[in-house]
């Protein structure tokens, strides 16, 4: 069992759904003396805290990181509209929304492309298929043609070490190399005659139009977010999905037979092993929280990954039900700071999974790790050794 001491390694820790059960037995608000944050495991408590506007997703004074300011990467991230409040986050989410909403239904054209591709014998193709599908699927909604993907892919995979707080300076400067490349990109395309009437990145310029959504930057900006979003949250859901598969022979053989199926496995597979584990808030002035006085200044870590599986939510949490009714999935926030790319995340992971149980693939002879992360759960491949 995991203790306290353990809270930031959470996320890639094997046995984290013990670790977060174990939190979710106790009232309310915990406060963590080591780290200086509360923690909030409970579904009932992140909801309050993610509607309150008292909690911030960014603290006073500080809009920025610090290690990111007058850097080509900081730019980009201070006008991310999940990184932002007020009208900088509303007008911008609406326009994604709406626009997301529309590539809901993904088609497997992208995602058969890939899969023949690879060689599906080798652990590692997993571990490619999983992190380059949802970029060149977005990618290719956004517009880009298919040869530029391997570019835009291996930017966004240097741009967002920008985003970790484990990153030094090598991967700082390496994330901003990477976001003037995406932004020269990015401005080519919507520069050129190429961009099709009916691609995700015309659809958002009509919709910011029309809701006066003005900053040409910030689009852009923000579409890069898109990207780097995709690329760790919608490789996780993947990757995580997979080790279900892994673990349960039976389900495979099932969704082999019943394709029907497979969203209800996915969503299941990002409840009980959440891609995004957990996520920050800053309190900006003095509140009351799920019944605790905070005061400005203080910082909030909410376990998303937590209140998936906190029994007030969900009978008997821990076991992965198939056939559950009334998923509550908290990996991708709620209310006001709810994800916008939920529904087109889900979809590609629908499409992925189907292509990848038609594959030849060597399901018992696979292993994996998680990869060193404050926030996220990613698992990678390998193969047992005999």
């Amino acid at each position: 069992m995991m203790n306290t001491m353990d809270l930031l390694s959470a996320a890639y820790h094997p046995t984290a759904n013990e670790f977060y059960s174990h939190l979710l037995k106790q009232p309310g608000l915990s406060y963590d003396k080591q780290h200086q944050l509360w923690i909030a495991a409970r579904a009932q408590d992140i909801e309050e805290i993610l509607a309150s506007p008292d909690c911030a997703v960014r603290p006073i004074g500080e809009a920025v990181p610090l290690a990111l300011q007058g850097t080509s990467a900081g730019e980009v991230f201070s006008l991310l509209i999940r990184m932002n409040e007020g009208d900088a986050h509303h007008c911008g989410k609406m326009v994604m929304q709406q626009c997301l909403r529309v590539f809901e239904s993904i088609q497997l054209h992208q995602t058969s492309k890939l899969a023949s591709e690879l060689n599906f014998e080798e652990a590692n193709a997993l571990n490619h298929f999983a992190q380059r599908l949802p970029l060149y699927t977005v990618a290719s909604l956004l517009g880009f043609e298919p040869k530029t993907l391997p570019l835009i892919t291996d930017a966004i995979s240097q741009f967002v070490l920008c985003l970790s707080p484990l990153s030094g300076t090598t991967e700082i400067e390496s994330a901003s190399r990477a976001a003037q490349t995406l932004l020269t990109e990015f401005h080519m395309l919507v520069q050129t005659q190429t961009v099709k009437p009916n691609s995700l990145i015309a659809q958002i310029q009509t919709r910011a139009k029309e809701l006066g959504w003005n900053n040409a930057n910030a689009i852009l900006c923000n579409l890069i977010g898109l990207l780097s979003q995709t690329y760790e949250a919608s490789s996780g859901l993947i990757s995580n999905a997979l080790t279900c598969l892994i673990q349960y022979p039976d389900l495979r053989e099932q969704l082999s037979q019943q394709p029907k199926i497979i969203p209800a496995f996915v969503t299941e597979a990002c409840r009980l092993h959440s891609p995004v584990q957990n996520t920050r808030r800053f309190v900006i002035s003095d509140t009351v929280v799920a019944g605790i006085h905070l005061r400005a200044g203080e910082r909030i870590l909410l376990l998303l990954a937590a209140a998936n599986i906190d029994p007030a939510i969900h009978v008997q949490p821990l076991e992965f039900d198939i056939a559950r009714a009334n998923h509550r999935l908290y990996s991708f926030g709620s209310g006001r700071h709810a994800c916008p790319g939920t529904a087109i995340a889900l979809a590609i992971s629908h499409s992925a999974i189907e292509v990848l149980l038609a594959q030849h693939i060597a399901w018992e002879q696979l292993n994996w790790r998680y990869r060193r992360s404050l926030n996220g759960r990613l698992p990678e491949f390998f193969t047992k050794e005999n």
